[in-house]
């Protein structure tokens, strides 16, 4: 599936409106990789993509189908600090689209994250820092920008059967 963009009302209205339209055969095709190591205790994980896509019929280049892309995430366990505790911190980085219609064109982006989780009295807590560094960007496939700095903070207890609430 592929789209185009037109604008809707007066021409340079600024606002594009965008009609899905079927590729009758696509060929989509790419690499993805991922590998972890474990340094002692520590998690290193590696990932990375590079998807493509053609239309077979006629040979043209499919522009929606997303952009290279690679995250680093390091998961530290601080267990001597707090019971099942850890701390990780995730880089994330997504290639520009270019070479595309304008409607699509991206820019590239980093994203960083960092997250604090441990279990106390029963209660999983996670603490969570997103997009640490307050970048603005676009996820490829999405014309909506991606919130800013985002801080979440989820507290999770598990309640068995017959336990009062």
């Amino acid at each position: 599936m592929s789209f185009m963009a037109t604008c809707s009302g007066n021409p340079g209205c600024g606002v594009p409106r965008f009609q899905y339209f079927n590729v009758q055969r696509a060929r989509l095709e790419g690499i993805e990789a991922v590998a972890q190591l474990r340094l002692g205790s520590i998690l290193v994980e590696a990932s990375g993509g590079v998807p493509t896509g053609r239309d077979v019929t006629t040979g043209k280049r499919l522009e929606d189908v997303g952009a290279p892309r690679a995250s680093l995430e390091i998961v530290c366990p601080m267990t001597k600090l707090l019971p099942y505790g850890s701390v990780s911190t995730r880089v994330r980085w997504s290639d520009a689209l270019t070479g595309v219609s304008e409607t699509l064109r991206r820019p590239a982006f980093s994203t960083t994250s960092v997250e604090a989780s441990f279990v106390l009295h029963g209660v999983f807590t996670v603490i969570a820092v997103r997009n640490v560094f307050n970048h603005f960007y676009f996820e490829p496939q999405s014309f909506i920008p991606e919130p800013g700095q985002t801080f979440a903070i989820s507290l999770r207890r598990e309640f068995r059967p017959g336990w009062p609430f």
